[in-house]
């Protein structure tokens, strides 16, 4: 008896013990930048040998879901040999992805960014960019496997696959059906459900609805089939496809709407489906997809994620006969401990809530971090069951829409502290010239009156408008700049003012667009400077002669210049400071004007030159 007591007082003081000294093996994630892959370091080995991966999440997180979706998919790419994309969307949807990433096609582009979230559409235009760097054997290829859930996608691209002729009798109602539901989604994105109004009333009031108007267009599909493909002739093989998920989505959303236990099960079962279609239609590819957590456990989960004994498609994929697929799935879960829904997802919700705080405490100070999970229970329960490894983001809701999506940086923190994406500054600017109107040569053009000092250099002062592109580190300004009058008196009776004023308009890009801290903008543009002389002579009586007349001549020269300079700047959330330098390169004529005219005694005077200025304003950012 004393040895057992003694064995398990042994082994209890070495798991604490041994849990004490427990070292989580982790890194931090950057998700700022999509092209460097040291953040997924530790991965690199774990990898390799895997031909599906698939990354969970939580929709709610939509600007760093979308970064970490497209990070992960480049480093797969690289790292892994992927190569096809999985999407939680549909058939349509990778269909209009493919049009638009690999033709160009901008009515299947219009249809997805009026369906789509901002954020997802950022992903799809990036990887159309990283798509354009690649060889046409290592381009990544998009497939929709879920649901045709957003119906207004299926109907608008059954419309774009239809003949310009008139269809015959057996199908015209339901072809015109579809052209004015098409009609329909084109005004107004919001008739996306299934539910009583979703199409809009009719001039009677009549609540139109697409469940309804769909199915009856897939009974006469069905009844008619050969007639639809005569009709359609080349595309009547995708159409046939696209009629085909339109059913499966009718019928998940019975389960769906009745309550039906069925519903997970179908849907997973469906996605699965679609999955091995595309093993075998490409043999030898590997997928990626970034899904809803509870569509991405090894194995079965438990009544945290809705059904009890809930097999996601990952495990089926992973468990799956095909010895292509067995075992070769690699997951790599999301946690989000600030979300408003969890999910809880393969662990009890007191455990999921210990998990979660220890996770916490040895996240990095950053947004994500990257734990390994390894097989130890104490500390991360039964998730080896489930997960290789733990993508935790420590976002909260509101830090997530402050990450807007920019090309590869964490912006600035702009008005009350919140991200920006096009910044507007208007502010006060002041410019020092570094050059001027050396009058010292222009005696014949006033008469033989000299002024005493060269106008020279000269300091300005003006409002400046800015729009700057954090998305795209475009840079927009447009200024305007005055000098102060300056008097001179050459005698009692003669006075000259002095006074200058210029517009400029410039445009750049952002040098540094990754560096959240500051901008430097190369900048090309043109300036209109326009100097005044003002020659004003007083009405002075003399003995010989009582009548004097006084009056005023004005001398100008106007000058368009060309302007090359640099631009640095930062912002501390509503304050802005800018400073600049650059040359002016005078194009003009160089020529005076006195009243109104070119004068031929004035010397050309140009105003090419050197300039520095600084401006201080208040930045204002959607």
């Amino acid at each position: 008896m004393k040895q057992i007591v003694f064995s398990a007082l042994f082994l209890l003081i070495f798991s604490v013990a041994k849990s004490q000294n427990f070292k989580y093996t982790r890194s931090p994630v950057d998700i700022t930048n999509n092209s460097d892959f040291s953040t997924f370091q530790l991965m690199d080995s774990a990898i390799q040998n895997y031909h599906v991966f698939f990354s969970g999440e939580n929709h709610q997180f939509k600007a760093s879901n979308a970064r970490l979706e497209l990070k992960l998919l480049k480093y797969l790419h690289e790292k892994a040999g992927v190569n096809h994309l999985l999407l939680e969307f549909s058939f349509t949807t990778g269909y209009l992805l493919e049009k638009y990433m690999f033709e160009n096609d901008t009515l299947a582009y219009a249809m997805l960014k009026a369906n789509y979230h901002n954020q997802y559409m950022w992903m799809f235009e990036h990887l159309k960019e990283y798509n354009a760097t690649l060889d046409s054997v290592h381009k990544i290829r998009v497939h929709g496997i879920d649901f045709e859930d957003d119906m207004q996608l299926a109907v608008r691209t059954l419309v774009m696959l239809m003949p310009d002729k008139e269809a015959p009798d057996s199908i015209g109602l339901h072809i015109e059906t579809l052209r004015g539901m098409n009609g329909r989604y084109a005004r107004n994105t919001e008739y996306n459900e299934y539910e009583a109004a979703e199409l809009g009333t009719g001039i009677f009031g009549y609540n139109y609805r697409a469940g309804r108007t769909i199915s009856d267009l897939l009974d006469n599909y069905d009844r008619q089939k050969g007639v639809y493909d005569a009709y359609f002739g080349k595309n009547a093989a995708l159409v046939s496809t696209i009629m085909w998920h339109m059913k499966e989505n009718l019928q998940w959303r019975e389960y769906y709407t009745g309550g039906n236990m069925q519903e997970r099960p179908f849907r997973e079962r469906y996605m699965y489906n679609n999955f091995l279609k595309l093993v075998e239609q490409n043999p030898g590819g590997k997928f990626f997809g970034q899904f809803g957590r509870c569509h991405t456990s090894l194995n079965q989960t438990d009544e945290n994620c809705d059904v009890t004994f809930f097999n996601s498609l990952a495990g089926k994929i992973n468990n799956s006969p095909n010895p292509y697929l067995k075992g070769k799935v690699f997951i790599a879960a999301g946690f989000y401990p600030h979300a408003e829904m969890n999910g809880t997802s393969t662990v009890s919700k007191a455990g999921f809530v210990s998990f979660l705080n220890k996770m916490e405490k040895e996240a990095y100070d950053t947004s994500i971090t990257l734990f390994l999970v390894e097989k130890d229970s104490v500390h991360y329960g039964d998730l080896y069951k489930h997960y290789n490894f733990i993508f935790f983001n420590n976002n909260s809701l509101a830090d997530d829409r402050a990450l807007k999506v920019e090309k590869g940086r964490k912006k600035h923190k702009g008005f009350f502290g919140r991200a920006a994406d096009k910044e507007l500054f208007v502010g006060l600017s002041a410019q020092y010239q570094l050059y001027g109107v050396k009058t010292t040569g222009l005696k014949p053009f006033f008469n033989s009156y000299v002024l005493p000092v060269p106008v020279s250099p000269l300091s300005m002062t003006g409002l400046s408008f800015t729009v700057f592109d954090d998305n795209s580190g475009d840079y927009f300004n447009a200024s305007y700049n005055r000098m102060d009058e300056v008097k001179y008196a050459t005698n009692d009776t003669s006075r000259f003012s002095f006074n200058a004023s210029s517009f400029s308009i410039k445009g750049g890009a952002d040098l540094f667009n990754s560096n959240p801290f500051i901008n430097v903008i190369p900048c090309f543009g043109l300036t209109y400077t326009e100097y005044r002389i003002s020659h004003t002579i007083t009405k002075t009586p003399s003995l010989f002669q009582p009548e004097k007349t006084g009056g005023e001549i004005l001398y100008k020269n106007p000058a368009l210049l060309g302007d090359v300079s640099l631009r640095v700047s930062t912002h501390f959330y509503m304050i802005g400071i800018s400073a600049w330098g650059g040359y002016q390169f005078d194009v003009s004529g160089q020529k005076w004007r006195r009243d109104g005219s070119y004068s031929t005694l004035a010397p050309k005077t140009s105003l090419s030159g050197w300039y520095a200025g600084a401006g201080v304003g208040l930045f204002i950012n959607n």
